[in-house]
């Protein structure tokens, strides 16, 4: 599966820089490897899987809400002439990678901007890619392991724990008793991570609203505490993103930022 759950420091970093599914389940779990292999094939199927409708891939639009990450420096005018004259396109491939284009339809003014215009470009770029792959475990992939892959699911009072590893990675995910996803943990030599995410119920899956996620470093700066909002629009009757709204600190310093996602092209199997 390859759990990609990404908090990149740098990426949340280089934000202050823009200036300048259906009913329930619940199944007893049992000793019997069997039994615990029927619990994760349900809980796969319990969640919404593009890949499952059919996606292939999608290109889409990206427009990021200048207004909401420029808080206190709408005077610039120039530098607001610039920021509204970038432009964003991103191709969500069937491996899916994200690969992001753009262009600045108005040049930067000076050499000062062009470098800012550099930052904000490549900081959009580390954004949507680590966004992406969030998203992508919940609703693209699947959040859990191969039924028949090795992994430990235990009973602990009104929940399950099921862990595993990936690499150098340990992975504990917490589920209720319908098998909803109420947190996953990550921890390795480098770091610990967390995303505790929201579900809404639908006809073919539970699907992510959003997600509160942390990381921490095992030594140094670039802890990082977020959350996440996503709306959706239904696309060629599939739910992809309309907004990403996320907001949270990095080494203690508030960010906010939102980005909308239009024109949509999507390719099926």
């Amino acid at each position: 599966m390859g759990l990609k759950i990404r908090i990149r420091k740098k990426a949340f970093a280089l934000l202050p820089l823009v200036l300048m599914w259906g009913g329930t389940v619940s199944v007893p779990l049992a000793g019997a490897q069997t039994d615990k292999r029927e619990i994760i094939r349900q809980a796969r199927h319990s969640y919404y899987s593009l890949r499952g409708l059919g996606l292939s891939e999608f290109q889409v639009k990206v427009q990021p809400n200048c207004g909401l990450m420029l808080k206190g420096v709408e005077s610039n005018t120039d530098g607001m002439k610039m920021l509204n004259g970038l432009r964003f396109s991103m191709l969500l491939g069937p491996d899916g990678k994200v690969k992001v284009d753009h262009e600045a339809t108005i040049p930067p003014s000076n050499p000062q901007a062009e470098e800012g215009m550099k930052q904000i470009f490549s900081g959009t770029d580390q954004m949507l890619s680590d966004l992406f792959a969030t998203w992508n475990l919940f609703m693209l992939d699947s959040p859990f392991p191969p039924a028949e892959s090795q992994y430990e699911l235990n009973e602990q009072a009104a929940v399950y724990v099921l862990t595993y590893k990936e690499g150098s990675e340990d992975i504990t995910t917490t589920m209720t008793r319908d098998l909803t996803i109420t947190e996953i943990k990550v921890s390795s030599p480098d770091f610990t991570s967390s995303v505790k995410p929201r579900f809404v119920k639908s006809e073919k899956g539970k699907v992510l609203q959003g997600y509160g996620a942390s990381y921490t470093p095992t030594t140094g700066p670039g802890k990082v505490e977020m959350n996440v909002q996503i709306d959706y629009s239904e696309i060629s009757g599939m739910q992809l993103p309309q907004r990403f709204h996320f907001s949270g600190t990095y080494d203690g310093k508030p960010n906010e930022t939102e980005l909308l996602f239009n024109n949509y092209k999507v390719k099926v199997r």
